[in-house]
């Protein structure tokens, strides 16, 4: 059998979680499978798992949540080292983005910086959309189903998958989930000039005076599409729709 005990394992049990001392077993032929495990906090975890890719040295987390939630999770399957980042900080409603060699974590319940645009400074009435809200977002721990609910019985239901393993926690991440799910949406052009460029998660308050009542709304910046022919960059992301 293959033997870990001197790196950390008290048995060489199926099931048995250790946290590693060393880097090589007494004996490892037997083809065990070694699954990594987190328990700590977001900013932790996420920073241990980018810094693993050559091309990532640092993981700015000036704008993550604080204090930072805890991940609590068992990797069972072979997967990109970016995608599980991707994932676990998607359930804590987080957002990763990469620019050189650093990787920034952003809450997405604050504001990775603010602006406000004029309307000289975007080209057409931004577009707002009411998507269909979802009546309940569903996961499944354990054997154990989760739910949160909204306010919506008629939409549909949507489901994910946990990064955590008590009831608490869970819950507490699927309600942010589904409030940011549920947000309308607003989509604008703006001009593609030096210094006009959004970062992801940053607030924009965009004055819109083109209805029957005035209106201030903003957007959280989700996505980015750059139009190098018409020298145009869209911008789309959840927020609030609201008079001045």
């Amino acid at each position: 059998d293959d033997d870990f005990t001197n790196v950390g394992a008290s048995a060489n049990e199926t099931g048995e979680i250790f946290t590693a001392t060393g880097t090589t077993p007494t004996k490892w032929t037997n083809f065990s499978i070694l699954s990594p495990r987190w328990n700590g906090t977001l900013n932790a975890t996420i920073t241990a798992i980018l810094t693993r890719i050559p091309e990532i040295t640092t993981v700015d987390t000036t704008y993550a949540r604080a204090p930072s939630p805890n991940v609590l999770w068992t990797l069972t399957s072979e997967r990109l080292a970016i995608n599980v980042a991707s994932d676990i900080a998607a359930f804590y409603s987080h957002l990763i983005y990469i620019v050189g060699a650093t990787a920034y974590l952003v809450d997405m319940k604050l504001d990775n910086g603010s602006r406000t645009l004029t309307e000289y400074e975007y080209f057409a009435a931004p577009v707002y959309q009411y998507k269909t809200p979802y009546a309940m977002i569903t996961c499944s721990s354990d054997s154990v189903v989760y739910n949160a609910k909204s306010s919506y019985p008629y939409g549909p239901t949507t489901t994910t998958d946990p990064y955590h393993e008590t009831a608490a926690n869970i819950n507490a991440a699927l309600t942010d989930i589904l409030a940011l799910e549920n947000a309308p949406r607003i989509s604008l052009d703006i001009p593609m000039i030096a210094g006009n460029f959004p970062a992801l998660g940053e607030k924009i308050t965009i004055p819109d005076t083109a209805h029957v009542a005035d209106l201030s709304s903003y957007i959280r910046v989700r996505k980015l599409q750059y139009n190098f022919v018409d020298m145009i960059i869209n911008v789309e992301g959840e927020g609030e729709v609201a008079k001045p």
